[in-house]
This record gives C-alpha cells, sequence and structure tokens, in this order.
C-alpha cells in the first residue's frame, strides 16, 4: 500500500479502539500523566492533582491481574511491526515515574522487584544487551536512570549495569557508535540518539548532585580536570574518533566502581555529543541524515506524505506505488525528520528503496532526537 489521505481534512469516522488488557500500553499512559503533573504541580495544581488521579487509575489497570497481556497480541495492524516483547518493563518504568509523581515510596518498592528485572524482554529476544539500550520496546534504562540514587541493588546499582554494555556496540569507520545487538538491528539512529539523551541527562543528575570530583590516590581531580584530560586526547579532531571511545571502553567497562563510573559518565556525554554531531554532518558523506539541516541530506525517504504530491487524486493502495519508486525528489519536504541509518562503512543511498529501512523516517527512531539536541542547550532558555 502506497497511498495518503493526509492532504484534505481529516477522517473523523474512524471507530473508537477499545483494548481491555494491556499492561504495557497502560504503563506507558501512566508514566505520561504522572511525568505532565510533576511539569503543572506549581503552575496549575489543580490540573497537576486531576493527571496524578488519571495516572493512579491507569497503574492500576496495568497492574490488575485480568489485564496482564501485551497490547500488540493479536492486533494485526501492530504485531507484525511493534510487537511488544514484555510488560515487566514498563512495570519498572511506570512504578519509577509514579514515585516521582507521587513520593509514595511503595512504588519504589514495586520498581525495584526483582522479579521484574528477571523476566523482562526486549526487541523479541532474550539477550540482556537488548535491555540495556533504551528503545520502544525496553524502558529498563530510564527506569535504571531514575532509581540509581536509591541504592536498591541490581539492576539498578550503577555498577553492575555496566556489565550489560560490556563490548557490546560496534563503531563506523568514522566513530559512529552502532550498539549491537544479537541480531543486527534496522535503523541504529534511533538507538543512538535515544541513549545520548539518557547520557546528558545523567550528567545533569550529577552536577545537581553537586559532585565536584573524586580522589585519585591521594590528589583530588574536579570535573575540570577531567574534562581537560578527555580533550587532551580527542584532539586534534581526527583522534578524537579513535581514542575517545578507547577511553570509555577503559573507564567504562573495566572499572565497576563509582569514581570511576563518573569518569565514564562524563566521557560518555562527549562521546555522544560526538555522535549527535555525525547525525548531523560531522561524518565522511558530509551529509546530515536530519532533513533540512545542513545543504546536504536525504531528498528520497520511505515515506509516503514526503513522495506523494499534494495534486488533488486520490491514489488507490497500489497506485501510489509509482512514486514510492521514483527516483525524483520528494515533493513535500519532512522537515527535522531522522532517517534510518548510514550503512557500517559510512556509506549511504538516498533511495527510497533500500534495504532494512535506512532512509525510513519513523515516530518511534524520531523520539529522542529533540531530546537529544534539547539536553545540548544551554539554559536558561528563553
Amino acid at each position: 500500500m502506497w497511498a495518503v489521505q493526509l492532504f484534505s481534512a481529516p477522517d473523523r469516522g474512524h471507530p473508537n479502539l477499545q483494548l481491555f488488557s494491556a499492561s504495557d500500553l497502560g504503563g506507558e499512559i501512566a508514566v505520561a500523566l504522572a511525568a505532565t503533573s510533576i511539569v503543572f504541580c506549581k503552575v496549575n495544581p489543580s490540573y497537576s492533582s486531576k493527571l496524578d488521579r488519571g495516572a493512579a487509575t491507569m497503574y492500576k489497570f496495568t497492574r490488575r491481574a485480568t489485564t496482564r497481556t501485551l497490547y500488540s497480541r493479536g492486533q494485526p495492524d501492530v504485531e507484525p511491526y511493534y510487537k511488544s516483547t514484555s510488560y515487566s518493563d514498563e512495570y519498572m518504568w511506570s512504578a519509577a515515574w509514579m514515585y516521582y509523581g507521587t513520593g509514595n515510596a511503595s512504588y519504589v518498592s514495586f520498581a525495584t522487584d526483582p522479579r521484574l528485572w528477571k523476566n523482562a524482554r526486549a526487541l523479541f529476544g532474550t539477550n540482556v544487551v537488548d535491555l540495556f539500550v533504551f528503545n520502544w520496546d525496553s524502558k529498563v534504562p530510564g527506569a535504571q536512570l531514575h532509581m540509581f540514587g536509591h541504592n536498591t541493588g541490581y539492576p539498578y546499582s550503577y555498577e553492575q549495569s555496566l556489565a550489560g554494555f560490556r563490548n557490546e556496540h560496534r563503531r563506523q569507520h568514522d566513530g559512529m557508535a552502532m550498539f549491537k545487538f544479537d541480531r543486527d538491528r534496522e535503523q541504529p539512529l534511533q538507538y543512538v540518539v535515544a541513549n545520548a539523551f539518557l547520557a546528558a541527562l545523567y550528567a545533569d543528575y550529577l552536577v545537581a548532585g553537586n559532585v565536584k570530583g573524586w580522589y585519585c590516590g591521594s590528589k583530588f581531580m574536579t570535573i575540570n580536570d577531567l574534562r581537560a584530560f578527555a580533550r587532551s586526547q580527542a584532539i586534534p579532531k581526527q583522534t578524537w574518533t579513535t581514542k575517545l571511545p578507547n577511553l570509555i571502553a577503559q573507564f567504562g567497562f573495566l572499572f565497576y566502581d563509582t569514581k570511576y563510573y563518573f569518569v565514564y559518565n562524563l566521557l560518555r556525554e562527549m562521546y555522544h555529543e560526538m555522535q549527535l554531531n555525525y547525525i548531523l554532518g560531522d561524518n565522511p558523506k558530509k551529509m546530515s541524515y536530519v532533513v533540512g539541516v545542513g545543504k546536504k541530506y536525504p531528498r528520497r525517504l520511505h515515506h509516503r506524505g514526503a513522495s506523494t504530491p499534494n495534486d488533488g487524486i486520490k491514489y488507490t493502495c497500489t497506485g501510489g506505488y509509482k512514486w514510492r519508486d521514483s527516483s525524483k525528489a520528494d515533493p513535500n519536504l519532512l522537515t527535522g525528520a531522522m532517517v534510518g541509518e548510514p550503512d557500517r562503512s559510512d556509506g549511504f543511498t538516498d533511495s527510497r528503496n533500500g534495504a532494512g529501512g535506512h532512509n525510513e523516517p519513523t515516530l518511534a527512531g524520531n523520539a529522542g532526537l529533540p531530546a537529544a539536541l534539547v539536553s545540548k542547550v544551554p539554559e536558561p532558555l528563553t
């Protein structure tokens, strides 16, 4: 099917879809409501309380024994594409947010229940690495970030959780990180930007915690000392992509100690800034992988709305294939959309029908990009 009806008024005649059992979806809704309640708690307390009540209602729905199943199960329009693997990670994720929204410590007890971690799965498999990469099917890293300061044990103790990452990433020739899963995942840029955001957020947590530095033997090392050291290893520019990843491996994967983990995370923040630069054009192709950014970016997206012209014609399900198969540039610019990936050799073919979704933007894939970019904007925002 390659037809689009988005250029006319939206069709309001669609029936409401009802789900009576969807623990993972219910958990995500509870998270959205709880997080939004925090945003409004000071400026609109009444609305914030209403959101809290809604979050509590959805959380109870999520936990109810009779509704414990996956939202995608038996849904033919969903299951082949975004099949949810488990709801245990949403249990951890929603309980962590409910704690921050309400201050009720009972949510911490449930979020850290070891049975949840034992049963959590992601991306259709059992590989622990899939769980430790923040993505649409695993919220474990987000829950970890919320809980790491509560001394709640594995998997929230950051020294232990790093074991899941050891040697589990692949780098492009020019330094782009590609997370290595048990199967090569399509569209890896989405994982890079989502985890770049988490790295930046963790660094903010360290600053908010007034962490000044650490002792290396008898000498106290400040944050500035670390940054100066990291930059000395990463400059000139061409060594940035070769030495910094090795430093991350050294500090992050060989030492499971709080002070070294602090070193690792500051290095990781710098490394992920490099990842964003790669996506925005600092790469061998000298092109941005975000539409509309820079002078060179993808022009032939695997996207019906971008490739089908607004010519007043309602194409049939197959009648639009001529636009899918066309080599012409998109008639509609999908500004801000990030495509799926370059290949592992930094190559990229600007074609709608390439393998692996390399030129396909998705909502799930783009969700982490704005957050990662905003995390690099200095405060205060005016």
